[in-house]
């Protein structure tokens, strides 16, 4: 939990936001998505964040499943939508390459 709170706290910098506007969301109708970690609404782009301290390469496929559920539903809200997953150690190159390839950036 501190770890996403950190990056929450790094995003609202980084895209000059409030501090508290970046917060997770809940997706209560969604059997896929539920929550993700961060949300930055901004004029023209939403970034959506899953963050984790996992190196296993299912968590990384669970997080890149649920951003592209939360990706579907923000896309009727907003213009723009950029997925981002953030890890706290450096994921080798086959995680890298699955967030890739579902147009999600890996981030460490």
């Amino acid at each position: 939990m501190d770890f996403e709170a950190e990056v929450r706290r790094v995003a609202e910098a980084v895209w000059d936001m409030q501090p508290g506007e970046c917060q997770p969301m809940h997706y209560p109708d969604d059997p896929v998505v539920r929550e993700i970690d961060g949300i930055a609404r901004l004029r023209d782009l939403t970034h959506l964040m899953m963050v984790t301290v996992s190196t296993r390469l299912d968590k990384v496929k669970d997080d890149v499943k649920k951003l592209a559920a939360a990706e579907r539903i923000e896309r009727l809200r907003a213009p723009a939508v950029s997925e981002w997953l953030i890890t706290q150690k450096q994921l080798d190159a086959e995680h890298i390459e699955y967030a890739r390839k579902a147009n999600v950036l890996a981030l460490t």
